[in-house]
C-alpha cells in the first residue's frame, strides 16, 4: 500500500501549524514590544511634563511642583503636550492616541502633606539640624517657670495675706494710714505710660526694614485656613495675679514642638528672611518669618506681633529668676508695703505683681537688645540682669553687648513658630506665591498654589495595527 500521499498531507499540516505558531508568536512578541514601547514613551512624556516644574519656586524654596494651569492654558494643555510627545516618540505605527491626566496630588492636599514631605526630604539630604541643636544646647531644655511654681507663689502670697490680716488691728491700720508716705512711684504706672504708644514704637526699629507691601489674602493658600487667635500679649496693668500667671506661663510649651518640627524650623531658618537678616529687596515682605508666625497684612503689623510674643517668652524666664533674687524681692516687698498702706493684706500679692512688672521691663530691654542683632542670655542671674525700674525711659543704656551663649532674635522666632506650625505651612505657600508673581514674568497669568501639583498619572490608550493597547503610569517628585 502506498502511504506517500498521507505523509505529504501530514507534513504539510505540520508545516502549516508551525508557520501559524511562528506567526502567532511573532504577533505576540510584536504586541508585547508595542506595549513596552508605549510604556517607555509614556515614561518619557511624564518626564517631559515634570521638567516643566516652576523654576522660581525650586531655585528659591527648593520645592518641586507643576502649575497645572500652565500659564492659563489649563490642564488640557498638559494632556495635549503628552499626546504630542507620544506621537513623536511612537511614530506612524500608532494612531488614535488619547491621554488623560488623573490622580493629581496638589501641594495643598491633606493639610499640605506634600509640602511637608519635600521639606523633610530637603532637611535630610540638603542640610543639617544644627540650627535646632544650637537652641537646645543653649537652653539645656530648662524652663525656669512652670505651673507648679506659680501655684506655689500664689499659695504662699495667700498665706502671707492671711497672716498679716491676723496680726494687724484696726488701730494699727489707722497708724499706718497716718505715718506711711508713698515716697516711691508705682512702676506699673510708668510701664503703662511708656508702652501706650506700642512696644514696637518704644523699641524704635529701623523703619527701612519694613517693606511697603500689604498682603491681599483673597487668592492666597491661607485664605480659608483658620488662623490661631493671637492672645499672646502681656496685661500691662499688673493688677490681677491670675491674669499675670496666665501671661507668665503662656510662653511655655515650645520645647517638644522644637524637637518635633526640627526639619521645618531648619528649612524656615535657611529659606525665609527676618528682621535681623537685613533688607531682601526682591521679596514682597521683608519680615517673612514674622509673617509665618503672625500672618498680618504687612511687615509693621507682623513685627509688632512677634515682639509682643518674644516679650511674653522672656517674661517667664525673667520672672523665674527675679523671685529668687533676695535683694530685688526685698526692694519690691518694701515698695509693696508703701503702696498697700491702707490695705496691708494685699501686700504679698502686690509684691509679686511688682516683681512681675520688673520682669516685664527686663523683657522689653531684652527685646530691644535682640532687634539690634545681639543675643540675650537665656537664663538670668545677678550679673546679666540689666534693668532698674526706670529702664523704659532710657532703654538704649541697657542694650548689652552680644552674649555668645544667648539666643538670637531669629532663634526666638523659631521658638515662636512652634506655636503656629499648622498655619505656617499655608503661609509659606503664601510667600512663595506672592514672590513668584512679583519676580517672574508670567504673561499676565497668575500663579496660584492651589493649582500646583506634585504627582500625577497618565492614562494612555493607542491603536496599534488595529488593536487598542493601554498604559497607566504614576509619577511624582
Amino acid at each position: 500500500m502506498d502511504n506517500r500521499g498521507y505523509i505529504t498531507v501530514f507534513m504539510t499540516l505540520i508545516t502549516l501549524a508551525l508557520i501559524s505558531l511562528v506567526i502567532a508568536v511573532m504577533n505576540i512578541v510584536d504586541m508585547s514590544n508595542a506595549e513596552a514601547k508605549l510604556a517607555i514613551a509614556v515614561n518619557c512624556a511624564e518626564s517631559d511634563i515634570k521638567a516643566g516644574y516652576d523654576r522660581y519656586i525650586f531655585d528659591n524654596y527648593h520645592i518641586l511642583l507643576i502649575d497645572s494651569d500652565f500659564d492659563g492654558r489649563k490642564e488640557g494643555y498638559l494632556e495635549e503636550r503628552a499626546e504630542d510627545n507620544l506621537r513623536n516618540n511612537l511614530g506612524d505605527s500608532y494612531s488614535d492616541i488619547n491621554v488623560t491626566l488623573t490622580d493629581k496630588t496638589y501641594i495643598m492636599d491633606n493639610d499640605c502633606a506634600e509640602l511637608k514631605r519635600q521639606i523633610n526630604d530637603y532637611f535630610i539630604y540638603g542640610m543639617s539640624d544644627s540650627v535646632i541643636d544650637n537652641i537646645l544646647d543653649k537652653t539645656k531644655e530648662e524652663i525656669p517657670l512652670n505651673d507648679q511654681v506659680m501655684e506655689d507663689i500664689i499659695e504662699s502670697a495667700d498665706k502671707e495675706s492671711k497672716d498679716i490680716q491676723q496680726k494687724i488691728s484696726d488701730d494699727k491700720k489707722e497708724e499706718n494710714k497716718k505715718t506711711v508716705e508713698n515716697n516711691n512711684k508705682d512702676p506699673r504706672d510708668s510701664v503703662k505710660k511708656y508702652t501706650d504708644s506700642g512696644i514696637s514704637s518704644l523699641l524704635n526699629p529701623n523703619g527701612n526694614s519694613f517693606h511697603d507691601y500689604d498682603v491681599d489674602k483673597s487668592l492666597l493658600p491661607s485664605t480659608n485656613k483658620k488662623s490661631f487667635e493671637d492672645k499672646i500679649k502681656v496685661d500691662r496693668k499688673f493688677s490681677d495675679m491670675d491674669r499675670f500667671k496666665e501671661d507668665a506661663l503662656s510662653g511655655n510649651g515650645w520645647m517638644d514642638g522644637l524637637k518635633e518640627s526640627a526639619a521645618t524650623l531648619s528649612y524656615v531658618s535657611n529659606t525665609f528672611n527676618c528682621f535681623t537678616d537685613g533688607d531682601a529687596t526682591d521679596k514682597a515682605l521683608n519680615l517673612e518669618i514674622e509673617y509665618l508666625i503672625s500672618g498680618g497684612k504687612n511687615d509693621k503689623v507682623n513685627f509688632t506681633s512677634v515682639i509682643n510674643k518674644i516679650i511674653v517668652i522672656r517674661l517667664g524666664f525673667n520672672y523665674g529668676y527675679i523671685i529668687t533674687d533676695l535683694d530685688k524681692v526685698s526692694k519690691m516687698s518694701a515698695l509693696a508695703w508703701e503702696l498697700c498702706a491702707l490695705t496691708p493684706i494685699a501686700q504679698p500679692i502686690v509684691k509679686h505683681l511688682l516683681l512681675g512688672c520688673w520682669a516685664y521691663i527686663e523683657s522689653v530691654a531684652d527685646a530691644y537688645t535682640l532687634v539690634r542683632g545681639n543675643r540675650v542670655a537665656y537664663l538670668k542671674n545677678k550679673s546679666n540682669w540689666k534693668t532698674d525700674l526706670s529702664a523704659l525711659t532710657h532703654l538704649s543704656d541697657f542694650c548689652s553687648e552680644d552674649d555668645d551663649k544667648g539666643l538670637s532674635y531669629k532663634e526666638y522666632l523659631l521658638i515662636l513658630l512652634t506655636f503656629h506650625m499648622d498655619e505656617s505651612y499655608y503661609r509659606m505657600l503664601d510667600i512663595m506665591q506672592i514672590n513668584a508673581n512679583l519676580n517672574e514674568e508670567r504673561n499676565g497669568n497668575y500663579l496660584c498654589m492651589s493649582n500646583c501639583i506634585t504627582s500625577f498619572s497618565l492614562d494612555v490608550s493607542a491603536n496599534y495595527k488595529g488593536r487598542t493597547i493601554f498604559n497607566s503610569e504614576d509619577t511624582g517628585y
